[in-house]
């Protein structure tokens, strides 16, 4: 299977997630993985779970790592998410609220705990995992290719 690398030899994935009416009773959430223009591995699905525009952008990576983990013997990926949420969740703040009990500065639960510990779990797998911002909405290829299958799968059945 052919992949895209960075000069690192990880595997170049991007991810996003995608949720018409988020926050609102009627919200459904996709997610979009992309390796490459027509790649085996690339997906567009619905999530499961609570449905935000969060929780897609988490489990987005999710996906990414099980399809590596599930069907390559690659275990280095770069993870390109437009996602400042994400990176700042991966970076900032998993280490201090899995030392907390996943309670956040306030006390409370986070939000969104249970795909983070889906995501946290995958880590455990990989020998390296990245995750880099890239902006959205900026003609950057990889991101809108991941952008129109998060969005395509928000309206799967």
């Amino acid at each position: 299977m052919d992949f895209v690398y960075n000069r690192y030899g990880d595997v170049v994935v991007y991810v996003d997630g995608a949720c018409p009416r988020n926050g609102t009773r009627g919200a459904r959430a996709g997610v979009g993985v992309w390796f490459d223009d027509y790649h085996d591995l690339n997906v567009s699905s619905t999530m499961p779970g609570v449905q935000t525009n969060n929780n897609a952008e988490i489990y987005a990576a999710v996906k990414a790592i099980d399809m590596l983990l599930n069907y390559t013997d690659e275990y280095r990926v770069e993870i390109m998410t437009d996602s400042m949420f994400l990176c700042n969740c991966m970076y900032k703040w998993i280490n201090k609220w899995k030392c907390n009990g996943w309670r956040n500065s306030k006390g409370n639960t986070v939000a969104n705990k249970y795909m983070l510990e889906q995501l946290d779990s995958r880590l455990k797998a990989m020998d390296s995992v990245k995750f880099t911002y890239v902006r959205a909405h900026n003609e950057h290829y990889g991101n809108d290719q991941a952008d129109k299958l998060a969005r395509d799968g928000a309206y799967k059945q």
